[in-house]
């Protein structure tokens, strides 16, 4: 081998290989995330802003000028990949490949004469249909890819989910603020007011959105309730498994404790879980919403269908929007018993939790396959299962019972025996977090209001969409008075003996809980002095719960009332405890053990 030769051989093995190869699959990566991005802002634009001819044939040509940047990147990545050695072992990275390329076929075969169904093909290729069809698909592939860079370093998850609510939240608000959004033009603050409110599915707004907002500002607020539904973190991660399948470990171990440390299946299987049991669930409930108001709801059969989607979806992540003028108080749908039932329904499902609700559809499916096999199967529920499902049954019953006494001859007076039943039901239901108002609120007694408030305060299941300090934290906090009744130095319940983890969480629950409604009921009483401090502190309470129910006082809030109720959503949906999770750093296992010490509390 020649001195030359050797050094050329030298230059490449160590430099190029080692070095340049690396730095440029590195960087058609990031352009890559860039691009998708751009892509993105793009359509955005396209559809939310009137465009003139000249722009829309600009667009056109903009997006055949990303395809083809997609395709050279494409090309220069997987170059890269073949001298690097990298395996292409994910198959939506091979599909996205495939499809790029695919986008040069019309330029190889223009000169050939080939058969009609070839001839099709190309030409669909070649068309605009399929370029808008590629950007969808490889944008999207693209900005998993960037996300999971994200998920795979060591970040503490409540970090992210914050963030990522914050994030969403402001795309959320820009997306309405959008020309073809709305019908007149809205302010900043009352866009980052719904799009908070959808993404902590709170429910509250300063005017009804029905009036306000298009079709298509109605489906983006119908798109944040979903997202916030599911939540940022399982939707990100579900998706990075989808197209990407790779999330480090500490993140993947801290994830799958947020959704349920007790269920012993994989992340992958928590998050498919989630995600198929709440599209099939909302797709159940669309239907039977359907079925109830099809032959009642004026209007044309593709509205009939929009309705029973936006309800059905609204209602199981416990948002509480409605595109009625009146919510559901509205002459339309009164006296439609079933509605309101299936409106219940949902909102009881989607305040359970997943874990729960991933518990009893699995027991249901397993029953089921037994009794069709004729055998008999023991499937117990889990102890969160029967607290939650337990708590929850109670507060339901005992609301209802307790409405009906307060209402039946005030706000239900001139309805029927079955209708003040329903509703005395629906509104039980609905002050745990859902938002929904079948009467207005200010026509109810004083107790009610209180009841309410107490409801709104303990809302739904942990790792739900609901909000509230949560049944299970409820079920615990009576549990350990009970133990502290009897002196006992141990939380048991039904069996077990509960941690000392959880009732120090319960505890720093219940107590954030309170300390920041009161804090925020003064701050605000200041700020709004002509709205009585009961109202006040029923929105608050209903802000840091996520329910959506108000004394018709959200409309008249200032923009520095609306920017308080904001936070407190904000806070509500993630918990104040996981905000404070985020800011202080775990504190790390000791090896030892201070002295035992009993502080004289009575």
């Amino acid at each position: 081998m020649t001195p030359l030769r050797g050094y050329l051989r030298f230059i490449y093995t160590k430099r190029i290989v080692k070095d340049v190869l690396p730095f440029v699959y590195g960087a058609t990566a990031t352009l890559s995330f860039i691009l998708a991005l751009v892509t993105a802002a793009i359509f955005i634009y396209r559809i939310g802003v009137p465009i003139t001819v000249y722009e829309r044939s600009l667009f056109i040509s903009t997006c055949n000028s990303i395809v083809k940047w997609y395709i050279i990147l494409a090309l220069i990545n997987l170059l890269c990949k073949f001298l690097l050695k990298i395996r292409i072992d994910k198959i939506s990275t091979k599909v996205v490949y495939l499809l790029l390329f695919a986008k040069m076929l019309p330029a190889i075969f223009s000169s050939y004469e080939p058969y009609n169904w070839w001839e099709t093909a190309v030409n669909f290729i070649d068309g605009f249909y399929y370029t808008l069809f590629l950007l969808v698909v490889v944008s999207t592939l693209y900005l998993s890819v960037g996300f999971s860079k994200i998920l795979q370093a060591n970040i503490n998850p409540s970090k992210i989910i914050s963030v990522g609510f914050l994030i969403i939240i402001s795309i959320g608000a820009g997306l309405l603020m959008l020309p073809n959004s709305s019908v007149e033009s809205v302010s900043a603050v009352d866009a980052f007011f719904i799009s908070s409110s959808a993404v902590c599915v709170v429910g509250l707004t300063p005017f009804p959105i029905n009036e306000v907002f298009t079709v298509m500002g109605q489906s983006i607020i119908l798109l944040l309730i979903q997202v916030g539904g599911i939540g940022i973190m399982t939707l990100t991660c579900f998706f990075v498994f989808l197209f990407n399948g790779n999330v480090s470990t500490y993140t993947q171990m801290s994830l799958k404790d947020a959704v349920s440390s007790n269920l012993r299946i994989s992340l992958v299987g928590i998050l498919k879980g989630i995600f198929w049991t709440t599209l099939f669930v909302e797709f159940i409930g669309a239907l039977m919403i359907w079925i109830s108001v099809h032959d009642t709801l004026p209007g044309s059969m593709l509205y009939k269908i929009w309705f029973s989607v936006f309800h059905a979806i609204s209602a199981f992540c416990n948002a509480g929007f409605s595109i009625l003028p009146e919510n559901l108080g509205s002459p339309l749908i009164a006296g439609n018993n079933a509605f309101f039932c299936e409106i219940s329904s949902l909102i009881i499902l989607g305040g359970l939790g997943f874990p729960v609700l991933i518990n009893v559809l699995s027991f249901v499916k397993l029953k089921t396959s037994a009794l069709f096999r004729g055998k008999k199967v023991y499937i117990p529920f889990n102890l969160n299962s029967r607290l939650v499902l337990g708590t929850t049954a109670l507060l339901i019953i005992g609301g209802t019972i307790f409405i009906a006494f307060f209402e039946w001859n005030n706000a239900f007076e001139n309805l029927s025996v079955t209708e003040k039943i329903t509703q005395a039901f629906f509104n039980s239901v609905t002050p745990r977090t859902a938002g929904f108002s079948s009467l207005p609120p200010s026509a109810f007694r004083i107790q009610t209001v209180l009841l309410v408030i107490i409801l709104m305060w303990i809302g739904g299941g942990a790792q739900s969409t609901a909000g509230g300090i949560k049944v299970n934290t409820v079920a615990l906090f009576f549990a350990g008075l009970i133990s502290g009744a009897k002196r006992s130095d141990k939380i048991e319940l039904s069996g077990r003996q509960l941690s000392n983890v959880s009732s120090i969480h319960a505890m720093a629950v219940i107590l954030l809980s309170i300390v920041v409604i009161f804090s925020a009921t003064i701050v605000i009483s200041f700020m709004e002095p002509r709205i009585p401090v009961l109202n006040l502190f029923y929105e608050v309470v209903s802000a840091i719960s996520t329910v959506g129910l108000s004394l018709d006082t959200t409309p008249m809030l200032s923009n520095g009332g609306k920017i308080l109720i904001m936070i407190l959503m904000f806070l509500g949906r993630i918990g104040v405890i996981t905000v404070i999770w985020g800011i202080i750093n775990e504190k790390k296992h000791a090896t030892y053990s201070y002295p035992t010490e009993n502080i004289i509390i009575n």
